[in-house]
C-alpha cells in the first residue's frame, strides 16, 4: 500500500493537533485554557474529555476544509494516487500559480480565518476580564 504525501501531511497535522490539544489542556494555556475558563463560567466545572475534544475539533476545522477543497476540486484522488484528470501528478506550487489574484487572496483568507477569529474572541474575553 502506497501512501501519498498528502495523506502523510494530513496525518502529521492530525498528530500535531492532538499533541497540542493535550499539551494545552495539561498546562491550562492556549485554546484549552480558554475553553476551561468558559466551562467554569457556564457549568461551574471543567470536563477533561469535553475540553480536549473541543480543542481537537476546533483545530481540525481548517484542515478538513482544505481536504474538502482538494477533493472537491479533483486535485487528489481518493485512491491514494494524487493524480489530476489528465494523469499528471498534482503539484501544489503549479496549482497556486494557476490561481487568479482574487482566488489566491480567498485561499489565504480562509487559511488565516481561524487565527483571526481566535484572536478576536480572545481579545474580547481578555477585555471583559480586565474590566471585572
Amino acid at each position: 500500500m502506497k501512501l501519498d504525501k498528502y495523506k502523510i501531511i494530513y496525518f502529521v497535522c492530525m498528530a500535531l493537533i492532538g499533541i497540542y490539544s493535550f499539551y494545552s489542556y495539561f498546562t491550562g494555556t492556549g485554546l484549552s485554557g480558554w475553553l476551561i475558563q468558559l466551562q467554569f463560567e457556564f457549568f461551574g466545572e471543567a470536563l477533561l474529555k469535553l475540553t480536549i475534544l473541543l480543542t481537537f475539533v476546533i483545530l481540525m476545522i481548517p484542515l478538513e476544509i482544505a481536504r474538502y477543497i482538494l477533493v472537491k476540486k479533483s486535485l487528489t484522488d481518493d485512491n491514494n494516487d494524487a493524480l489530476l484528470k489528465d494523469g499528471q501528478v498534482f503539484n501544489g506550487v503549479t496549482w497556486i500559480k494557476s490561481l487568479s489574484v482574487p482566488k489566491l487572496a480567498g485561499v489565504f483568507a480562509l487559511a488565516l480565518l481561524p487565527a483571526i477569529l481566535g484572536y478576536g474572541i480572545y481579545s474580547y474575553y481578555y477585555a471583559q476580564n480586565r474590566r471585572s
